[in-house]
């Protein structure tokens, strides 16, 4: 799997070079039509005559609190954080800030809440309405209303974590034994159970809640689906298999509708949940598989290919990438990573061996084709139409660029921080974590 490379990669797009001001490496580009060149004259004599500009600028909402915030969340109408408490270890403040310019004012905290744990990690459910607060390695999670700051209820078992949250529930999974491990459906606002399921400690439950399932892969080759609402069994069946721990011999992957079998020199899939065969593909590229807008993608050592879903057969392949990453915007990313070249004995000062080490390498494309559509470089992050640049030239400093349809980026304003790792985004605000501390947000000028 941006995890989620998190629900994200840090990409940043360099296909076209930002506006003349502000100052910004630029980065070779194809030739650009006279019509684009044209076109971009002319907004920019409307921009400078109109009573308001096409395309407005970045807007800061609010800075949260003074310091660093040890987790926070955004969503489209609120900004939540977590702090320090004065023992970090046992206690932490949740608070909530509103962002629209509402009758409290944008800014304006609306409650705060002490939590009787470390929360490095805050998640906010697909309804908008819970928030789970809970430490990175700390089992213990509490569950808030989102709306009030209310506390609903904790998780203080051991070796129990999170699966996923979807329609006001929370799905739970628990070791028991070092070979059984369950899984519990619990309601969001009360904690009681829904249903519970017992499972194979070295089994890989796989979240597909848009289909409204979970499919459970066994290192023994048994798969199983769940209906997500009651845990009834949809279908299973065993795929003649077995995988070995911490081994790539044989790789199974669930994407989509099917479960795919990955073995030296042969792919098969089945069709979930009934684990029908549906075909086998032979003299293909070994690797993990992933769906990729309309073709399956598999990414090897030093390769990547794209598939027909339909029956297997390779449509392309981009040599010399190492990985891909389907964004939640569509956007199919190859990437490689971080080379290390040896200059060899005698090319470095004291006739030291020299390591030139560059960064990692990034490319958007036409995942029908495997055609490069724009390379990214200082790449830090993108999603949902909006790319962060760093400047090679002001340290400290992170271009906010909106791409237009046809992937044109405009700068719309900068961040003063180095690097934009950890930023967010929910339409139509972005928040990052800033170098004096707070966690700010901004308004985007959206078309």
């Amino acid at each position: 799997m941006l995890a989620s490379v998190p629900d994200t990669v840090p990409l940043i797009d360099l296909d076209a070079p930002p506006p003349p001001e502000p100052p910004v490496a630029r980065f070779p580009r194809p030739r650009l039509r006279p019509v684009l060149v044209g076109g971009f004259l002319a907004a920019a004599l409307l921009s400078l005559t109109a009573s308001a500009p096409q395309r407005g600028e970045l807007r800061e909402v609010l800075a949260a609190g003074t310091d660093a915030a040890a987790a926070y969340k955004l969503s489209s109408d609120a900004l939540f954080t977590a702090t320090f408490g004065r023992n970090p270890s046992v206690e932490a403040g949740i608070h909530r800030y509103a962002l629209s310019d509402g009758s409290q004012g944008a800014g304006t905290e609306l409650w705060a809440t002490t939590v009787p744990q470390l929360v490095q990690v805050l998640t906010l459910d697909d309804t908008g309405t819970l928030l789970l607060a809970r430490s990175a390695s700390d089992p213990r999670i509490t569950l808030l209303d989102a709306a009030t700051g209310t506390i609903l209820w904790r998780v203080t078992g051991a070796n129990t974590s999170v699966v996923t949250t979807a329609a006001g529930k929370v799905l739970l999974r628990t070791e028991l034994t070092q070979t059984t491990a369950e899984l519990r459906l619990a309601d969001g606002r009360t904690g009681t159970t829904i249903w519970r399921r017992s499972i194979d400690a070295l089994s890989d439950p796989h979240d597909f809640r848009a289909a409204g399932r979970i499919v459970v892969l066994g290192l023994d080759g048994h798969v199983t689906t769940l209906r997500f609402a009651d845990g009834s069994v949809l279908g299973e069946g065993d795929l003649g298999v077995r995988r070995k721990p911490d081994t790539t011999d044989v790789i199974v992957d669930a994407a989509g509708e099917r479960v795919y079998v990955t073995e030296t020199g042969a792919l098969t899939a089945y069709r979930l949940p009934g684990l029908v065969l549906e075909w086998q593909a032979r003299k293909i590229p070994y690797g993990a598989v992933t769906t990729c807008g309309p073709m399956l993608c598999v990414a090897g050592n030093n390769e990547v290919s794209g598939l027909d879903p339909a029956d297997g057969s390779v449509r392309w392949t981009a040599p010399g990438w190492s990985g891909v990453s389907p964004l939640a915007d569509g956007t199919v990313v190859l990437n490689r990573p971080t080379p290390v070249i040896n200059a060899g004995v005698g090319s470095g000062i004291d006739d030291h061996e020299r390591r030139v080490v560059r960064p990692p390498e990034y490319a958007a494309i036409d995942a029908r084709t495997g055609r490069v559509l724009r390379l990214l470089a200082e790449v830090d992050w993108t999603a949902q139409g909006l790319q962060l640049r760093a400047d090679l030239r002001i340290a400290g400093k992170t271009w906010v660029q909106l791409l237009d349809s046809d992937g044109v980026p405009h700068t719309v304003g900068s961040l003063d921080t180095a690097r934009s790792y950890g930023c967010q985004v929910a339409l139509p605000y972005l928040a990052c974590p800033t170098v004096t501390g707070p966690t700010t947000v901004w308004h985007l000028p959206l078309p």
